[in-house]
């Protein structure tokens, strides 16, 4: 991991400190993180994370504290983060909702600070999956939804009187000409053709 990046341990009880343990916040240190500690039920946590802008987000929990990841979530959906997620509880049985709530990393039975740094590495790798495979659906559906538009556009020129590939040939001209993509063309096409009836 790059040198000082800052992470943010945010614990369940109203007290950022309260149960801190100070081997944790040395680790931290000797693995190169700049620390803050917060409470998840800091009304401020938004701008708390906005303003320090963790690369990584600890949530420290003596249960599943649901509500406290629903902060985060919150808190982080506009620019997501790797979260790992230490629970005192013994249950793994709500690790699906957690994962799919954005925790990269779930450990049961509390923090063992010589095992963080592996923790904190599987989190920041799951959590760059999870954004390829994001990237790589949205780009998916925007490409299918392209071709819609494409498919749609051409008809509207067959009906005109064009044949497939004069059609196709039209809309790359006209994508040509107005510095635009195919899809793109081809969308305000039948938009205005729907607008016109």
């Amino acid at each position: 991991m790059p040198d000082r990046q800052r992470i943010i341990v945010i614990n369940d009880s109203s007290d950022a400190y309260d149960g801190a343990d100070p081997q944790l916040f040395e680790q931290l240190g000797a693995l190169g993180f700049e620390v803050r500690a917060v409470s998840g039920y800091d009304l401020k946590l938004p701008d708390i994370i906005e303003s320090f802008a963790p690369e990584v987000v600890i949530i420290r929990s003596e249960s599943d504290a649901r509500d406290v990841l629903e902060h985060v979530a919150v808190a982080t959906r506009n620019r997501p983060r790797p979260i790992a997620m230490f629970s005192a509880s013994e249950s793994t049985a709500h690790v699906a909702d957690l994962l799919r709530q954005g925790v990269s990393a779930y450990v049961a039975e509390g923090m063992n600070p010589a095992k963080l740094k592996p923790v904190l590495e599987v989190a920041v790798a799951r959590f760059r999956l999870d954004q390829q495979l994001l990237a790589e659906l949205a780009d998916t559906k925007s490409q299918l939804e392209d071709r819609r538009h494409i498919d749609k556009a051409k008809a509207l020129l067959i009906k005109r009187g064009m044949s497939e590939d004069e059609a196709h040939r039209r809309l790359r001209r006209m994508a040509m000409e107005k510095n635009l993509k195919l899809g793109e063309v081809a969308r305000r096409l039948v938009e205005a053709a729907e607008l016109l009836g």
